[in-house]
């Protein structure tokens, strides 16, 4: 039996105009199925005084002025997008406008919230995408999960799960394996080896002649292979579809070659690759900037918050 893994409180990130709105619709779409409660929340950069000397009443009419016309903004404009998929419940219920940095908002809220979820937009035009500060920032704290949806909402038919190997993918696999179920979805496991990697890992230097017999890196790729292989067939995945691929060649680049066999990447922001308090891992990083899919960034239960 696949296990349930709770998804009760989303939280959504709403910008300015309409980059959030596939973010919102998935949002929506993920409570309906999931019987989560969701909440739209918009941040406002509120103004803040200049000079010391002016009157406190200043910057505190001039910040009310600015969340009002921020929640008249975006309850018409979240209305006439939703319409009446809300059911029972209108903008008014869900929608929460906050002053203050998005990321720090969005993060607070989930924190009070104990949210299971985040979802984001790109939150800029998508050539200019770079995880430079609310989606970044979002991702490296997070009490949750993070789904980040760059591009039209869909049906979800096709995970692709990259792992690393490293203690936490048990964690991700299951996460993927309850989703998949949950979607009815079939599931591709993937894990790159890369003889580079390997090398660093080594303490060799790149770019020049490796040192050590060629056999010693081709026995590490076959004990990687059986390890991966291993451990995907003795999962249990119930009822779910799934495969294992495993493939040589740099992990980021990999993965993002294989994402049109896929609707959503399910992938750990932790692992051999690491995540320090403030930035994502290389691979993740990597997948979440580029990606042409959305991706399900999975926290570890048992890390920190920043960890």
């Amino acid at each position: 039996m696949v296990e349930r893994i709770a998804l009760e409180s989303i939280v959504v990130g709403v910008s300015d105009g309409e980059v959030s709105d596939e973010a919102v619709r998935a949002g929506l779409d993920l409570g309906r199925r999931f019987g989560a409660s969701i909440e739209l929340v918009h941040a406002v950069a509120v103004p803040y005084p200049i000079w010391t000397s002016v009157d406190s009443s200043f910057p505190a009419a001039s910040n009310a002025e600015a969340l009002t016309a921020a929640w008249k903004h975006q309850t018409g404009r979240l209305g006439r997008l939703l319409g009446d998929r809300l059911g029972e419940r209108t903008i008014e219920d869900v929608l929460r406008v906050l002053p203050g940095p998005t990321a720090k908002v969005l993060l607070a809220r989930a924190s009070q919230l104990k949210a299971d979820l985040i979802v984001l937009g790109p939150h800029s035009r998508r050539s200019l995408f770079d995880f430079g500060s609310t989606a970044r920032g979002v991702l490296a704290m997070a009490p949750c999960d993070v789904w980040v949806q760059p591009v039209p909402f869909g049906p979800i038919r096709r995970l692709l799960v990259p792992i690393d190997l490293s203690a936490e993918s048990a964690h991700v696999l299951a996460k993927a394996r309850w989703l998949a179920a949950s979607l009815g979805a079939a599931v591709r496991t993937l894990h790159c080896w890369s003889t580079p990697a390997l090398a660093a890992s080594q303490g060799l230097g790149l770019g020049y002649p490796l040192a050590g017999p060629s056999c010693s890196f081709d026995d590490a790729r076959d004990a990687t292979q059986a390890e991966f292989e291993q451990t995907v067939a003795a999962f249990d995945w119930g009822d779910v579809p799934n495969e294992a691929v495993f493939l040589e060649g740099e992990p980021t680049r990999s993965i993002l070659e294989e994402q049109g066999s896929a609707d959503l990447i399910v992938m750990g922001t932790h692992g051999r690759t690491g995540l320090g308090a403030a930035v994502l891992g290389n691979v993740a990083y990597g997948v979440l900037k580029s990606a042409e899919l959305p991706v399900l960034a999975i926290r570890h239960p048992h890390r920190g918050r920043g960890a």
